[in-house]
């Protein structure tokens, strides 16, 4: 039987993992918060009709340690123990994420977690903090191989779905067959995403769900998945004979906060939005200097000793066109302020194949087109 502890229940583990769970009459076993949120947490169970859950509210003060306090490890350990907990979601704010899964794999339980794997402070700012995402990686990956000797069966999965999505399993079936039948490698591959989300000045520096205060932004939050999408279809390439990749070079540049708030200064607020509220908070624009990116475009260049093979563009955004027409931060960050998502996918196979994948949604409604271009004789 798999009893399920979930960590971490904010907008996104209520519409998601909580509407699962449900779809399959599961209920979670245990649900660890913060004291800060257990109002919200009590409202999303109750909501489901969940009213008879395990709770457990760990202090703020631990919400960004790295590790795990002995005092809140052994109460979750009493916990886990006494409601014969199996298997763990961790859907905390990603700065948690490596003292849960560190906690989880020493004690032998399988792991679904969000992205990012983790999520050092200052990372945009510090070379030495963006040098953590590698060391806690491997770190991770060196315990978890560790109880899988003894636990063959453990699993440690990070939650990406984009390549799940049926679409991109097609793209990816259908560039395998023209990689493998002509051993030609994928030339390019072009991706783009927006998120339409036009955050209010005042948000940036009160917002703990999706934040960029602590020196990090849309590649944490949603830009993750457009890497991995990138790294799994770059799979493909695997099957060419001679040609395979050794080396790669990154060129990068990002738009922040403040870039943002130069562009769309209180006039345009004023304007637009027909309010002054954020007046103050515009009139000295250098506090969000240090703030994490809302967009990064970069070009990735993948070679075999000094010849391309693959060129990659990436432009991941969270300042693109949204329906957003007011000032306050609704209850329902995801459905209902004003977000249009769209993404769009490119790839070449040389001058044998083109494919172009195009999602958009608006609300509730998504429109999605697929379209594969090749060579008559192919």
């Amino acid at each position: 039987m798999m009893n399920i502890l979930l960590v971490g229940l904010g907008p996104h583990a209520n519409r998601i993992y909580l509407r699962f769970l449900e779809r399959y009459y599961i209920k979670p076993a245990l649900v660890v918060d913060l004291v800060s949120q257990k109002d919200i947490v009590e409202k999303y169970l109750h909501s489901y009709g969940i009213t008879d859950v395990p709770c457990l509210f760990i202090d703020d003060k631990e919400k960004d340690s790295d590790k795990l306090s002995t005092e809140i490890s052994a109460q979750l350990l009493g916990y886990i123990k006494g409601s014969n907990v199996t298997h763990a979601i961790i859907s905390t704010e990603p700065k948690a994420h490596l003292a849960y899964a560190d906690f989880l794999i020493e004690n032998n339980i399988n792991i679904l977690m969000d992205k990012p794997i983790t999520a050092p402070v200052d990372v945009i700012n510090s070379s030495l903090q963006a040098e953590k995402i590698r060391l806690e990686y491997n770190d991770l990956c060196s315990k978890y191989k560790i109880q899988k000797s003894y636990n063959n069966d453990l699993i440690f999965s990070i939650q990406c779905q984009r390549r799940f999505h049926e679409g991109y399993i097609f793209v990816k079936k259908t560039l395998k067959d023209i990689v493998e039948r002509y051993n030609v490698p994928i030339s390019y591959i072009d991706i783009f995403h927006s998120d339409g989300m036009w955050n209010m000045p005042d948000e940036f520096i009160y917002r703990e769900n999706h934040p960029y205060k602590y020196g990090y932004g849309k590649l944490f939050h949603s830009g993750y998945h457009f890497i991995d999408l990138l790294t799994w279809l770059l799979d493909v390439n695997n099957s060419v004979k001679d040609k395979d990749i050794n080396k790669c070079s990154v060129y990068s540049e990002s738009y922040r906060p403040m870039d943002f708030m130069y562009n769309f200064d209180n006039k345009n607020y004023q304007k637009i939005l027909h309010t002054n509220k954020f007046a103050n908070i515009l009139a000295d624009r250098q506090k969000f200097r240090d703030y994490g990116e809302l967009d990064i475009h970069s070009v990735i260049k993948f070679y075999r000793d000094n010849k391309t093979v693959t060129t990659c563009t990436l432009n991941l955004m969270q300042s693109g066109v949204s329906r957003r027409s007011w000032v306050e931060l609704p209850e329902d960050t995801y459905k209902s302020n004003g977000r249009i998502r769209h993404e769009r996918l490119n790839i070449c196979v040389g001058p044998l194949l083109t494919s172009r994948f195009i999602v958009i949604r608006r609300m509730r409604r998504k429109i999605e087109i697929c379209m594969v271009v090749m060579r008559s004789e192919i």
